[in-house]
């Protein structure tokens, strides 16, 4: 129902603003699937046009999608210095209407994927089922309903565990690493704290872990999406049952002039653009304008409305726990009426928050009823006031305020990590001799 009436609302919008011909519009309604636009362009053209390598890996989860992952091996400004022998591993997961292509939209000066390479590190970007890179299933295809049956409770349980096992398994002689570090933006760090909370065993292979802009509890959220929708959606009811299981709004030509049109500032609508695309929330001033342009060409990456209907629960709740199927199927899966919440409390492992005053998504009151859960966290706040949610993408001054910081806590990290191993093997060096002198003495006391 809902669906049908945001494509209706769509075709007026279009209509109102003749940019394109309503017969036009008519046909993709009929049979979207057949005019969906094919980027050819993927992750690592991009990365390879701007002079560093990069590989392309495939990932099969437990439950049978197939994700494609991008790997940044090393950087020429690396490789001008003294290249690492055995680079630390960085895994970065992107937010909800996002892909890998959102780390690399600010450019190879700005940009984090690019800033971890040329420090010496071997990058890796993921990306979550339903996206432009996971729309490959072992047994069904994107048309098919049951493809979309997921939440970002799957993306995080499958998903982020089969990629992370990719990523420590793919050993080369220049990183032979049994851990890493873990960065994601929103969505990306709501499906790690589902890891995190429900797999316990996945906080032994992470170093650190580093949570920008962290969806986990949403009471205060200001997002209008969210606000308006959550006291209809944001739990089990005949009008959910509508909405769920299905793509919302794939990404192709005909929507990314719906979305320009639907942005227009003289139309009512205007207010949801930003949830849509949630870059553009906050003040244009500390936007890069130029990646804002680069970005249609990839976002939105493809999502299932589930993962908004999950979020909407969260808002309605005010619990984050897993998702409301309804107490009949509730009772079946969990074994109780109401969906559990997640064990945050089981989070045991060195965390970062990073936050910005000025995120309307994600309020700051949220971010320490977050750190209040867990044991082990260091809040870091960006000084600006004005900092927005999509800031710790395409802010002009996100280098300075955020990735430089971070990654210097990252160096921080191996530096002590490395004299820590240093200290053991000289003990084990020096036991090691002592036994030696010992059968020598006794050796010798025998002769």
């Amino acid at each position: 129902m809902l669906i049908n009436l945001i494509r209706v609302y769509l075709v007026c919008v279009v209509a109102r603003a003749e940019v394109i011909r309503i017969s036009k519009i008519w046909e993709y309604l009929q049979k979207p699937g057949e005019h969906l636009h094919v980027n050819r362009r993927t992750t690592a053209h991009r990365i390879l046009d701007l002079g560093y390598p990069c590989e392309e890996h495939e990932v099969h989860t437990e439950d049978g999608y197939i994700l494609t992952i991008f790997r940044i091996t090393n950087s020429p400004i690396e490789l001008e210095s003294s290249p690492r022998a055995n680079k630390p591993k960085v895994f970065l997961q992107h937010p909800l209407f996002g892909t890998s292509d959102t780390w690399i939209l600010n450019g190879p000066q700005h940009s984090l994927p690019f800033l971890l390479a040329d420090r010496g590190y071997d990058v890796w970007l993921g990306n979550s089922r339903g996206n432009l890179y996971g729309r490959k299933h072992r047994n069904l295809t994107i048309n098919h309903t049951d493809f979309w049956r997921f939440s970002w409770h799957e993306i995080g349980y499958y998903d982020l565990a089969s990629m992370l096992d990719y990523v420590l398994q793919n050993e080369t002689i220049n990183s032979k690493q049994r851990s890493l570090h873990f960065i994601g933006h929103s969505q990306g760090t709501t499906a790690s704290m589902v890891l995190l909370s429900l797999r316990t065993e996945y906080q032994q292979l992470l170093r650190t872990v580093h949570l920008m802009a962290p969806a986990v509890f949403l009471d205060n959220t200001e997002d209008r999406l969210l606000q308006a929708l959550s006291s209809y959606l944001g739990y089990h009811n005949l009008l959910s049952q509508q909405f769920s299981h299905q793509e919302f709004i794939p990404h192709n030509e005909l929507f990314n002039i719906l979305l320009y049109t639907a942005c227009q500032q003289d139309l009512i609508w205007q207010g949801f653009c930003s949830p849509m695309a949630f870059m553009m929330e906050g003040s244009l001033k500390n936007k890069n304008l130029t990646a804002l342009q680069i970005c249609l060409e990839t976002h939105p990456g493809g999502v299932s409305t589930n993962q908004l209907l999950h979020f909407m629960q969260v808002k309605h709740s005010s619990k984050f726990r897993q998702f409301d199927f309804g107490s009949h199927e509730n009772r079946l899966r969990y074994n109780q009426r109401h969906p559990p919440e997640y064990p945050l409390e089981m989070i045991d492992v060195p965390l970062h928050i990073w936050y910005g005053e000025g995120d309307r998504t994600v309020n700051p009151i949220d971010i320490r009823r977050l750190a209040a859960t867990i044991s082990d966290v260091q809040l870091h706040r960006v000084p600006d006031r004005n900092w927005s949610h999509g800031d710790f993408i395409i802010s002009r001054n996100v280098r300075e305020y955020v990735y430089e910081p971070l990654i210097d806590i990252l160096d921080e990290y191996e530096a002590n990590t490395m004299l820590e191993n240093e200290k053991n093997w000289q003990a084990v060096k020096r036991y090691a001799e002592q036994i030696v002198h010992s059968e020598k003495m006794e050796l010798d006391a025998a002769a």
